[in-house]
């Protein structure tokens, strides 16, 4: 008998792991089953991709610890489902969460699921890390996450989520990591109320304007291992309470941005002591920039843009020596850059000071900041030249000094910066000539030079400068021809060089730019005809040639600028007609061109030498500015002006125009200026015009006898005060 429960038992302890591997294959087929019944559902949102979960099958299913982001635990159970950014449309509502009783770790972040989380997920009751951020999901946080008892970290940022923030999340006091920014909108008055701590909480975000809180939640500000805290753009306001400045001594990020403070900040901001990243930008801070910021000696980005201060810089800020990124735009600080700051802060690589009131010089340590990457200036009130030190920064690629009072030539040092993508010098008193080592900045995406005292010749080594997309040189002095150089920058987009005094006649390389979008050439001296290549520029929208000495026929090649919004030619010499003229057969016939550009807002063709009659086309763009006046036009006005809303202005001044005013011209509602006069239109006043409601300014002064009406300028509508003591309400009436 004994022999034979000792055999029993032998045999129960031999067969043992026999059960224990079939329980394993049973647990592992559940599993693989619940796993491929998801992945059904879902699909690759990119085309020509390879779908990622290919390894996912049951004839694989001896390798399902190998399958694609799926781990294992030493039993064979899966303990980890990892696709972070694998492509993935579909939805959970697929997947049977009960099937994963050993799951501590679920990770499908950067995805395209969408759809609800849904409340089985309470299930998982080992997880340990729940990563659902930067999905679609949407619909509310279901309460039973609350049941996850284990979880350490939670991310639900970056999806449409809505509703209350269930308090049942209060539940999760092993929770180290929590963020729920950058949702639709979500409610976090109920558990913001009821849950009082997470005593293990370091990252805690609501950013993005998902929240509206009405005042800091109790469990921040006795969450004293908290070291991340984001709650910008939840319209928080009045002051910040001062137990956040005295229980989270451990904080090393704070993001307070774009909400409604208006206190000033408590000095006891230096208890923070192992601050690194401090953000309080877009809020309503008042006064000084406290001295006792410059004790929190680990700060390496402050941020306080955007605020109502109105001191000058601290000499505390000089201690800051692991600054990488200051901030102070967009506030009323004044005084001077101290040299002593500067030369303290070598580690920057972000300095923006721009729209305060900062005056005086830039001191030459300037060149010490030799790590920077960004340097904004514009808006003040400096008064200086550039130092030649600015040379030294090697590392920047933006260079913004626009709108101050910067004088004297731009030095040749400036060549050095040969990372620069931005240099914007704009609106300043910069004078002398434009050395040719700006061709030296072959990074360069935008140079804007526009609004200064600059003259001589442009440089031909602007044609080095092959990724530039905008040149903006207008409003200087410079002379001599456009450089046929220019037709290297393949990549330019806007060309603006209008009021210099350029000369000569418009390279045919301009062919070679299309990518152009906006050509503006006006005030200038250029001459010659303009060659039919412009039609090349296919993405053309604005093209301004005025008040140049262009001469001779529009080019029928221009018909092919569908996109054209702006054409001005006006104050030139073109000739020709705009349409066909049977007493001049020998005209140059453009109707067809000028009316395929139906993409025309604004057509500018005045004081030119073009003839003929006005074509009826043109009623048929939607036009908000059509200005033909002072040319040798003949003819009646276009009468079928119908769907005319967005005219704002008419201007057929100063030609040849005959007959009555055409009444269509009722239709046009939006109608400001009508400027007809000095043409040989006949009839009597026309009454009508009462009934165009913001209509301003009107001239019918006529070349002979006749009752119409000069000059009339009010901001009243011409529909008040028809009658009285000057008929019709116009300010001056012409009788013959």
């Amino acid at each position: 008998m004994g022999n034979f429960r000792w055999n029993y038992a032998a045999l129960i302890f031999l067969l043992m792991p026999c059960f224990f591997a079939l329980e394993t294959i049973a647990s592992t087929t559940t599993e693989a089953e619940a796993l491929l019944k998801w992945t059904s559902g879902l699909s690759m949102c990119d085309d020509g991709s390879s779908f990622p979960l290919n390894s996912w099958s049951l004839s694989n299913l001896r390798n399902l610890c190998n399958w694609r982001g799926i781990v294992c635990n030493g039993g064979g159970a899966v303990s980890q489902i990892n696709l972070p950014y694998a492509h993935l449309c579909g939805t959970l509502h697929h997947l049977n969460f009960t099937s994963f009783p050993s799951l501590t770790g679920f990770n499908i972040s950067g995805n395209y699921i969408n759809g609800s989380i849904p409340p089985a997920i309470g299930h998982l009751s080992n997880l340990v890390f729940l990563d659902l951020s930067y999905n679609r999901f949407d619909g509310s946080i279901p309460p039973q996450i609350g049941n996850l008892t284990e979880l350490q970290y939670l991310d639900l940022s970056g999806n449409d989520m809505r509703g209350v923030i269930p308090h049942q999340i209060g539940n999760l006091q092993k929770v180290w990591f929590l963020d729920f920014g950058y949702n639709w909108f979500l409610d976090a008055s109920d558990w913001s109320s009821k849950v009082k701590s997470f005593p293990m909480l370091r990252h805690f975000s609501l950013a993005g304007g998902t929240c509206t809180l009405i005042s800091f939640p109790d469990f921040i500000l006795s969450s004293r291992n908290l070291t991340y805290l984001d709650l910008s753009e939840t319209s928080l306001n009045g002051s910040i309470p001062e137990s956040l400045f005295t229980n989270l001594e451990k904080l090393e990020y704070l993001d307070l941005s774009y909400n409604e403070f208006s206190e000033p900040l408590s000095p006891n901001i230096n208890n923070l002591s192992s601050l690194e990243h401090l953000l309080l930008s877009y809020n309503q801070f008042q006064g000084e920039i406290l001295y006792s910021i410059g004790q929190l000696k680990d700060l390496q980005v402050l941020d306080i843009s955007q605020n109502l201060l109105n001191s000058t810089i601290p000499s505390s800020l000089s201690s800051l020596t692991k600054l990488s990124n200051l901030d102070l735009s967009s506030n009323f600080i004044s005084g001077n850059i101290s040299p002593h700051l500067i030369s303290n802060w070598t580690k920057l690589t972000v300095l923006r000071l721009e729209h305060n009131s900062f005056n005086g010089s830039i001191p030459s340590k300037i060149g010490l900041l030799t790590n920077l990457e960004y340097l904004s200036l514009y808006g003040n009130k400096f008064h200086c030249t550039i130092p030649p030190q600015i040379g030294n920064l090697q590392n920047l690629y933006v260079l913004d000094l626009s709108d101050n009072h910067f004088y004297g030539p731009i030095p040749h040092t400036i060549g050095n910066l040969t990372r620069l993508k931005f240099l914007t010098l704009l609106n300043n008193n910069f004078n002398g000539i434009l050395l040719p080592q700006i061709g030296n900045m072959q990074e360069l995406n935008e140079l804007d030079l526009s609004e200064n005292n600059l003259f001589g010749l442009i440089p031909e080594t602007i044609g080095n400068l092959h990724r530039l997309t905008l040149l903006d040189f207008q409003n200087n002095s410079f002379f001599g021809p456009i450089p046929q150089a220019i037709g290297n920058l393949t990549g330019l987009s806007n060309i603006v060089l209008s009021n210099n005094n350029l000369t000569g006649m418009l390279p045919p390389q301009i062919r070679n730019l299309k990518s152009l979008e906006n050509l503006e050439l006006s005030k200038n001296n250029i001459y010659g005809t303009l060659p039919p290549q412009i039609g090349n520029l296919l993405d053309l929208f604005i093209l301004d040639l005025s008040r140049n000495n262009f001469y001779g026929p529009i080019p029928q090649m221009i018909g092919n600028l569908t996109q054209l919004g702006a054409l001005r030619l006006s104050t030139n010499n073109f000739i020709g007609t705009l349409m066909f003229d049977s007493g001049n057969p020998t005209s140059n016939l453009i109707s067809s061109t000028i009316c395929n550009l139906r993409s025309l807002i604004i057509l500018d063709l005045a004081n030119n030498l073009f003839t003929g009659p006005i074509p009826q086309c043109l009623v048929n763009i939607d036009l908000s500015v059509l200005d033909l006046h002072q040319n040798q036009f003949y003819g009646p006005i276009p009468t079928q002006f119908k769907d005319c809303n967005s005219l704002s202005r008419l201007s057929l001044y100063d030609n040849q125009l005959e007959g009555a005013v055409p009444r269509s011209l009722i239709n046009c509602k939006g109608l400001e200026v009508l400027d007809l006069g000095h043409n040989n239109l006949s009839g009597t006043f026309p009454m009508w015009l009462r009934d165009i409601p913001n209509l301003k300014v009107l001239n019918l002064i006529r070349r002979s006898k006749g009752i119409y009406f000069l000059n009339f300028v009010s901001s009243i509508s011409l529909t008040m005060n028809f009658l009285g003591i000057c008929p019709y309400g116009f300010s001056r009436i012409l009788v013959p």
